[in-house]
Formats: C-alpha cells, structure tokens, sequence
C-alpha cells in the first residue's frame, strides 16, 4: 500500500492534508500541517485569576469541613471514635491532590526557549513513538510531525501490531520502523527494542 492507498482509509480529513495538489513537499505530505498550530499562546490573565481563586477556594472550604468535622462531630470515645478517625483520614485525602494541583497549575506559562538549529558536538536525538492499534489518522500525523521535527534527529516507529502499511508509511515519511517478534509487557516491551536493528 502507498501513501495515495492511504488516502481513502484515512477519511476527509486526512485526505484534504495529503492532497497532492496541495503546495507540500510530497515525500512529508501531512508534516507542514503540524507548523499551521503554532505556539502555545500564554493564559489569559482573568482564566488564571479564576482558576487561583477556585484552587484556593476549594482547599480553604476543605480545610473548614475537616476543622468541623474533627471539632465538633467525632464521638466522644470507645470503638466509634477510632472508626471517625479512618473515615476522617479518609475524607482529608483530596486536600494533599487540591494543594499539589493548585501548586503545580499556579503559573503553567513559561518562556519557550529559543530555537535550536543543530544539536551540541557529540549528541545524537532518537525520537521514540509507540503505536499499536491506532488509526491512520491518528498516527499518520504524529509520525509526519516527528520526522519533520528541529533540530536533525532520528525517528523510531515502535509496531507491536506488525502492520505493513505502517512500514510503507514510515518508509515514505523517512522515519525508521522497528517491530519486535514477541508482543510482550504491552507498548512499554517496545522500548528495548530501541538499542536493536530495525525490523522484526
């Protein structure tokens, strides 16, 4: 199967993308579409003072239900009061995920750093992208974006589903398919292969 084979399975979408009339260099047809997202664009300042004011809200609600939960519904003693103690625990779990999220998310905008032209003497980049049995239009996109990455590197597709037109693909894109003969320990038993030669 070639990549105008592709076309058909792959529905509208993909199809409009590897158009061949389409002003794309036709050996990455789908690559230049990865370019047309640009940037992340930084948080709005009133989505940021909303999602704050909502982290802080909840941890200060939270910590409010424990004060009165603890001050003024446990049992005064015996057995049901150890059993108010779990369920306490219990209930003061999600103030530790509150406070890590909203510690973690506080400021989620960071400067991107600059553009790196050519890598350092001496390294050498290997991107890695596992597949299984996602579709055409899942993985046709991923696979063209990573080989059209910056700076110059290498592309390893990782098949445990053995899919020919996967190979074909890769071959097309430029990007590198390694497939393994036993499909254990899911998409992470891939990730030996990474160090073995290309193929099955």
């Amino acid at each position: 199967m070639d990549i105008r084979g592709l076309e058909s399975a792959a529905g509208e979408r993909v199809v409009g993308l590897l158009d061949p009339d389409a002003d794309i260099p036709a050996e990455r047809p789908i690559a230049r579409w990865a370019r047309l997202l640009g940037p992340p664009r930084a948080e709005a300042v009133r989505s940021r003072r909303l999602a704050r004011i909502g982290g802080i809200a909840s941890i200060v609600a939270l910590v409010a239900y424990l004060v009165w939960r603890i001050g003024f519904t446990l049992p005064s003693g015996g057995g049901n009061r150890s059993i108010a103690w779990v369920l306490v625990s219990f209930e003061a779990l999600p103030l530790a995920g509150l406070v890590l999220q909203s510690v973690t998310l506080w400021n989620i905008d960071s400067e991107a750093p600059g553009p790196l032209d050519a890598l350092p003497q001496g390294l050498r980049v290997v991107l890695l992208i596992p597949t299984y049995n996602e579709p055409l239009e899942v993985i046709a996109p991923t696979i063209a974006a990573g080989c059209d990455l910056q700076p110059v590197h290498e592309t390893w597709v990782l098949d445990d589903g053995d899919r020919p037109w996967v190979a074909e693909m890769c071959e097309a894109y430029g990007a590198r398919y390694v497939c393994r003969p036993v499909h254990d320990h899911a998409k992470a038993g891939k990730h030996e292969l990474r160090a073995r030669p290309a193929g099955c």
